[in-house]
């Protein structure tokens, strides 16, 4: 369970800490190959198609950070329904909030209280056009940190770093789950 299904590279650096023997990568590579749970859950990878268009280069740790919700996801036991996750472009650090409610008052205050008061201010915010990144609240906050925020294109949400991050999430969550949640 701690492993997270996270592929051949990661599992063998996670492996090789601990042990060695001759044909350790060839071994774990095999073993993650014919692994049932990763090929049921495990989307196909294939390379994009076309130009992602322009691209802002990050220059020191939370300068421009990029965020999403993923969910609904099965209520928790404390009540959470929903993952904020948020992304620092630059070192790609990621901070995972669990949450009951994805609404904007929700959204304003985890932003400020546990990104921008205990990271810094980040210069550039990337996010999907959700309801909660569009409102007045959230609007509020970016002038008040003097921060600008780039939204995604519509239906085209490769620009955002943090769409790559809920790919491994809804991955790694796949794996765990069962049939009775």
């Amino acid at each position: 369970p701690t492993g997270g299904h996270l592929g051949v590279h990661k599992t063998y650096h996670k492996v090789s800490r601990l042990y060695y023997w001759p044909c350790l990568k060839a071994d774990v590579a095999r073993y993650v190959k014919e692994c049932l749970t990763c090929q049921r859950v495990k989307p196909e990878q294939k390379l994009p198609t076309g130009f992602m268009g322009g691209h802002v280069a990050a220059h020191r740790i939370w300068q421009i950070i990029s965020m999403d919700l993923f969910g609904p996801l099965p209520k928790t036991k404390h009540g959470n329904m929903y993952i904020f996750v948020v992304t620092d472009t630059f070192s790609k650090m990621n901070r995972f909030f669990a949450i009951k409610r994805a609404n904007a008052q929700t959204i304003v205050k985890l932003v400020e209280d546990q990104i921008m008061l205990r990271q810094g201010i980040p210069e550039i915010i990337r996010c999907d056009n959700g309801v909660q990144f569009k409102s007045r609240d959230f609007d509020q906050l970016t002038k008040k940190y003097g921060t600008r925020i780039i939204f995604n294109p519509n239906y085209h949400p490769s620009p955002n770093p943090t769409e790559r991050v809920n790919k491994v999430l809804k991955t790694m969550i796949s794996a765990f789950i069962t049939d009775t949640q």
